[in-house]
């Protein structure tokens, strides 16, 4: 767990899913034995144009900062 004053140090590799539809990710700067979280997303597009384009597709409303905190306030009762 992070804590105050910690950062986290992004590494990105662009690879190719093999045959077995197996991914093997080597030389990592990171050391033996460190917890590592792996997310994998199709490339080409950055994750923000990959939520862009799936919020788009399954329709899902957009909102401002305002309306999400109006709906938090509204479900917790504080309005």
């Amino acid at each position: 767990m992070l804590k105050k004053g910690d950062f986290m140090e992004a590494y990105k590799q662009i690879l190719t899913v093999g045959k077995n539809r197996e991914i093997l990710i080597e030389g990592v700067p990171y050391s033996p034995g460190s917890k590592v979280e792996v997310t994998v997303l199709p490339s080409g597009k950055s994750i923000f144009e990959y939520t862009d384009n799936l919020v788009q597709k399954k329709g899902i409303p957009r909102y401002t900062l305002k309306e999400v905190e109006d709906i938090i306030h509204e479900y917790r009762g504080i309005k």
